[in-house]
């Protein structure tokens, strides 16, 4: 039976813009509520059991008056507040996304313009994660102690194309990622679809706080 369900609801309440011949920026504050379904004790969750805050600041700078050469950046700091029913709270994030770009006009009738260049993006883990369990043995000590220093570092870069009709725009982007935790990098390629919930670098710490905890390793 498939049962559905409302995750978590995204508030922007300040979204402010400036346009300038050159330059187009934006500040944003936002957060997420978490409004979805969320057991601690589930091994998957719709929810993600915690409130996020995010601050944004990004802008667009144009080379040329037709503004057909771009190079836009976006980053926000974002804040996690403790997961609910269990005793850790992750390290504040700060992502970095940025795009330089030469757009062309096309002689279709199904395709007004495509836009070549070049994507990227970085991701750093600003604060340590903090574990609220108390160690029994030494070795128990050096495991929290590890998990809480346990900070995520990713970087990508790579290609991208647009292409846009009278009605939406159509995006692709291939790029190269790197991950940096605890000073061991696991290279990969995909293709990044970006989500400002916790992000799939910080899955491998949440998993290893969830089984310290679960298996009992901590009274």
């Amino acid at each position: 039976m498939t049962k559905g369900s409302i995750a978590d609801i995204y508030f922007e309440p300040i979204d402010l813009g400036w346009h300038f011949k050159q330059l187009d920026t934006i500040v944003s504050g936002s957060f997420f509520a978490p409004t979805g379904p969320y057991n601690a004790d589930a091994k998957v969750n719709v929810g993600s059991g915690n409130w996020a805050g995010l601050l944004g600041l990004g802008g667009i700078l144009y080379a040329d008056p037709e503004r057909t050469w771009s190079l836009s950046m976006y980053t926000h700091y974002e804040l996690y507040a403790s997961q609910n029913g269990r005793p850790y709270t992750l390290g504040d994030e700060v992502p970095f996304e940025w795009g330089a770009g030469k757009t062309l006009k096309l002689p279709s009738n199904i395709f007004k313009e495509v836009t070549l260049g070049a994507v990227g993006y970085a991701q750093w883990q600003t604060t340590d994660n903090q574990v609220s369990v108390s160690a029994t043995t030494p070795e128990e000590s050096t495991v929290i102690h590890r998990l809480e220093e346990t900070n995520m570092q990713v970087y990508a870069a790579g290609f991208a194309l647009q292409l846009l009709n009278q009605v939406r725009s159509f995006r692709f982007a291939l790029l190269r990622r790197v991950r940096h935790r605890r000073n061991t990098v696991w290279p990969s390629t995909d293709v990044q679809r970006h989500s400002c919930r916790q992000p799939l670098e910080l899955t491998s710490v949440v998993r290893e706080i969830e089984r310290v905890i679960s298996d009992g390793a901590c009274a």
